[in-house]
């Protein structure tokens, strides 16, 4: 359009401007084809910024994850009016990515558009990857850029604020701390924000675990019959044996007379069962005071049995078929599996 001269025409007119560029990128940002070419034009962003206020007012759907982040901020900048219904995440991994920027012209914006917005300006915060606030050396970015410096400021506050409700729960707070935290370990983290990176790191022994005994996780991981179970099946095993336990909660152990199965319900060992010494077990399953066994030797031969009684070799049964069969409800009739319906005495399969 530059080269034909339609698009000095089109400009002349910032209204018509403004209006075809609204169709444009309404059609072209909401298409499959830029969602996987993820495409960035200058040209383009430099038109919305030549529209300007002629823009105010209009609707556009937000399509955030095909649409980069210097466009959205140019359209916001002029006012724009956003139908949120399509919004996913925002592509903040091409916005950092300086190769994005090595083409004559092409320029990172600010986000002081986006930032003064009344629809984003409380979402965009929440949007940045925690992953991509110390990475590839963005820290230096985002220090020297004020706008930036206080979107991350607030997501740190909001991280801090994460951390705050994790108190007391373990499990909740060791995905945190895969996820988020790792990411934060860089001491110029504390120069977005002091306040929020001293709360990250800082641990109250005595109130977590105060915490945790209110929850109930520390008395959640004890269980008197369990540990007795486990007592049992190691006494008299190799120091490197280990005890398994599988979805019906039933401790195995390998040992030199076989692999050696209690399925403990309550305070009550309910069922006993053994499978070969040589085995890698993939499932077990109480029905009644039955174990059905799933295991297999090696990856061509699979079995099932009933413990007690003789294995049989399972041709239906695979790697693949097995997996699934690890998970199970009781129910009157037997125990339903992803495998099927196991009831005694029918060959488990």
């Amino acid at each position: 359009m530059h080269e034909s001269g339609a698009f000095a025409e089109l400009a002349a007119d910032k209204e018509d401007l403004a209006e075809w560029l609204v169709e444009f990128i309404a059609t072209e940002y909401g298409s499959s084809y830029y969602y996987w070419q993820r495409h960035r034009s200058q040209k383009l962003i430099d038109a919305v910024v030549l529209a300007g206020d002629h823009m105010a007012g209009k609707t556009l759907p937000l399509y955030s994850n095909s649409t980069d982040l210097d466009l959205i901020d140019a359209l916001c900048a002029n006012n724009i009016v956003w139908d949120l219904q399509n919004i996913n995440y925002f592509r903040w991994s091409d916005w950092f990515d300086n190769e994005n920027y090595k083409d004559s012209g092409a320029s990172r914006r600010d986000l002081s558009g986006i930032t003064h917005h009344d629809q984003l300006r409380d979402l965009i915060p929440g949007s940045i990857p925690v992953g991509l606030i110390a990475g590839n050396d963005n820290l230096s970015l985002i220090l020297n850029m004020p706008v930036l410096r206080e979107l991350c400021h607030i997501r740190l506050d909001r991280c801090a604020a994460e951390r705050d409700r994790l108190t007391g729960f373990e499990p909740e707070w060791n995905q945190f701390t895969r996820t988020e935290l790792q990411y934060l370990t860089d001491p110029r983290v504390a120069d977005i924000n002091a306040e929020a990176a001293e709360k990250l790191f800082s641990i109250d022994p005595v109130a977590e675990l105060q915490a945790r005994l209110r929850n109930g996780i520390v008395e959640e991981l004890t269980w008197p019959a369990v540990e007795q179970s486990m007592s049992r099946l190691l006494a008299g095993a190799p120091q490197e044996a280990a005890v398994e336990f599988f979805e019906t909660l039933p401790p195995a152990l390998p040992s030199g007379l076989g692999k050696k199965i209690e399925i403990i319900d309550g305070d009550e060992v309910v069922a006993h069962g053994t499978v070969p010494a040589d085995a890698n077990v993939d499932a077990i399953h109480q029905v009644g005071d039955h174990v059905a066994t799933f295991y297999h030797p090696n990856y061509r031969k699979y079995y099932s049995c009933w413990s007690g009684e003789a294995p049989v070799l399972n041709g239906k049964l695979n790697y693949y078929s097995a997996i699934p069969d690890s998970n199970s409800l009781p129910t009157p009739e037997g125990r339903l599996t992803g495998c099927g319906m196991l009831s005694y005495p029918h060959q488990p399969e």
